[in-house]
């Protein structure tokens, strides 16, 4: 995510395969991203 920032094709691309990726498959890696959310928040305390 950093990364598209510092360069614009980057940007593009990504939004190009977000696009092309089912929705089932973005549902998905938005669990993924809030499990491992769960994970760093326990990880502090």
């Amino acid at each position: 995510m950093h990364l598209a920032s510092r360069d614009p094709d980057a940007g593009a691309t990504s939004a190009a395969v977000t696009n092309i990726i089912p929705n089932d498959a973005r549902s998905l890696l938005s669990v993924i991203r809030r499990m491992s959310n769960n994970q760093l928040g326990r990880m502090d305390r």
